[in-house]
């Protein structure tokens, strides 16, 4: 898993702008919430999924690269040498009983009576015959 480097680059920053820098500070200047940041912080013990867009906000606050703010962690379940998504974040189970998908979201609910339906139909759009 990735290890996100947050917090020692927090403590950096305070001793050099000699300013307390609360995560309050931190999601209001990069726009990722505080939820996320401490999610983040977490990411060693149990995986979080984030975008881009996160990472890019946190570097250019902290003035770092990439490397400087993400870390591999430990490899925790995934087999040694294993590489592929679904061998790094294998599927579990939700509290109600439904897969999650390997990014961490739960798979959406299937609708009831759109097995075997044509796609086009199952979107709603008219029958293209």
């Amino acid at each position: 898993m990735l290890k996100y480097r947050i917090e020692q680059l927090r403590k950096a920053k305070e001793k050099k702008t000699k300013q307390a820098i609360t995560y309050e500070a931190i999601a209001k200047a990069t726009g990722v919430s505080v939820g996320v940041l401490k999610a983040l912080l977490k990411s060693e013990e149990r995986e979080v999924a984030t975008n881009t867009r996160h990472i890019e906000a946190l570097c250019r606050y902290f003035g770092c690269e990439v490397g400087e703010l993400v870390r591999l962690g430990k490899l925790g379940v995934a087999p040694r040498g294993a590489t592929h998504v679904e061998a790094l974040y294998p599927k579990r189970k939700t509290a109600a009983g439904g897969k999650v998908a390997a990014g961490g979201r739960a798979a959406p609910p299937k609708r009831a009576g759109t097995a075997g339906a044509p796609e086009a139909t199952r979107r709603g759009d008219a029958d293209p015959a």
